[in-house]
């Protein structure tokens, strides 16, 4: 197993100004910039079609992608519901055309609301997502963030004790009649643990950047679980989490003379909901 993740910082969509997001139906406003605010709550919201709408991402300039993700979206839901990403060289897609993948939303898997797909690297300027359902009716398509990248990979996987917890904050307060009542903040938030062991030294550095670059907790991440790049146009859903690592030190011991144990890691994704 592998992993791929691309940390805020060397997200290609990040800092690009709202007119660089083209959808179609619009808006063509300033929510538009909700798409990169590293906020998953905060969503821009399409205009109602009937069974299909497009988004452009100009990148400014041919970047390098082998990876991309639509996160906080509610395209799972629709019937017979898919995601196409294609690339060109013009904003018309006219030439250097091509489809980098096709992603099947999960519906039975916890995180049905991000999908992300890997493929062989490709350098163009323009991308465009198709969300695309049957049954006719007529749906505002919403997305609470982009993400295109190159990612990093990591080839160890996660040992016995790895899993996933799912939460939500609702913290309890107490009523002057003695009772007690659960407040619903936000949620549900995924949590994913990693439990690693047997590390070589270049696998430590690879972790370590990682962390570096997110400079803790401080700064959000993509995290595909089993990342497999494809040549071929077609990929099933990847199973990915966006959020921050809960890890504000990197603290790691020597295991062997020649392998290393690293810290454990806690990616926590962000909340969706507030105040429902």
């Amino acid at each position: 197993m592998a992993y791929g993740f691309i940390p805020e910082t060397r997200n290609l969509v990040r800092g690009l100004a709202a007119s660089a997001f083209t959808a179609s139906p619009g808006p063509a406003d300033a929510t538009r910039s909700r798409l990169n605010d590293k906020r998953l709550d905060r969503t821009y919201l399409m205009v109602p079609a009937v069974s299909a709408v497009t988004l452009i991402v100009d990148l400014g300039s041919a970047q390098q992608v082998n990876t991309a993700a639509v996160l906080n979206h509610n395209v799972a839901a629709l019937p017979g519901c898919s995601i196409q990403l294609m690339y060109a060289d013009d904003a018309g897609f006219t030439t250097g055309v091509g489809i980098a993948a096709t992603m099947t939303p999960s519906t039975t898997y916890a995180r049905t609301k991000d999908s992300a797909c890997a493929f062989n690297a490709v350098t163009k300027r323009y991308w465009r997502f198709t969300f695309a359902w049957s049954g006719g009716s007529s749906v505002a398509i919403s997305i609470g963030e982009v993400v295109l990248g190159v990612a990093t990979t990591l080839s160890r996987g996660g040992q016995d004790g790895s899993g996933e917890t799912e939460q939500v904050r609702a913290p309890t307060v107490e009523l002057a009649n003695g009772g007690t009542r659960g407040i619903f903040l936000a949620g549900p938030v995924l949590q994913n643990s990693l439990v690693f062991s047997d590390f070589t030294p270049s696998q430590l550095a690879t972790l370590r950047t990682l962390w570096r670059d997110c400079k803790g907790p401080a700064v959000p991440l993509l995290w595909c679980d089993d990342w497999v790049q494809t040549s071929a146009p077609s990929e099933s859903q990847q199973q990915c989490i966006y959020g921050h690592l809960e890890m504000p030190d990197f603290a790691w011991r020597w295991s062997d003379w020649q392998l290393v144990k690293p810290p454990d890691m806690i990616i926590r994704s962000q909340g969706r909901e507030v105040g429902a």
